[in-house]
């Protein structure tokens, strides 16, 4: 009788373990990287607006433009950082105008509030030459 019982664990046993479902861990599963379109934001005091958007490649083409001095760049950059969207990451664009100034912009994806009070998405960096700008902007990716 005992014996009866015993086979009948075993096969219970080997049924249960043979039915096991193969977990594939996420470390094992490839990411598709994200293809960032466009940046766009600026800020205000100055008031500045900053518009970047993809070429080809890593190649942006960059328009700025600060209506309280009438200053206006037109330029292609480069990104030179993968974008990520992790909080506190930052992608960096990098070229240089036509006087042969460094540009500099960076996106860090951050909590930043616009002047409507509302999260942009990531703090906005500008530099051009000795010039340094902060404000907010938001990004848009390939569909």
């Amino acid at each position: 009788m005992q014996f009866k019982y015993i086979i009948t664990f075993l096969l219970l046993l080997t049924l249960f373990t043979s039915c096991k479902k193969k977990v594939i861990p996420t470390t094992d599963l490839v990411k598709k990287p994200l293809e960032l379109q466009r940046i766009f934001g600026g800020g205000f005091e100055p008031m500045w607006s900053i518009v970047l958007n993809k070429v080809e490649g890593n190649k942006f083409q960059l328009s700025y433009t600060n209506p309280s001095i009438k200053d206006a760049v037109e330029e292609e950059i480069i990104m030179s950082t993968n974008f990520s969207i992790e909080k506190n990451d930052e992608t960096v664009f990098k070229g240089k105008n036509a006087k042969g100034e460094t540009i500099k912009v960076t996106y860090r994806i951050t909590p930043c509030l616009n002047m409507a009070g509302e999260d942009s998405g990531g703090v906005l960096t500008y530099k051009i030459g000795k010039i340094t700008l902060e404000g907010c902007g938001t990004y848009s990716l390939k569909k």
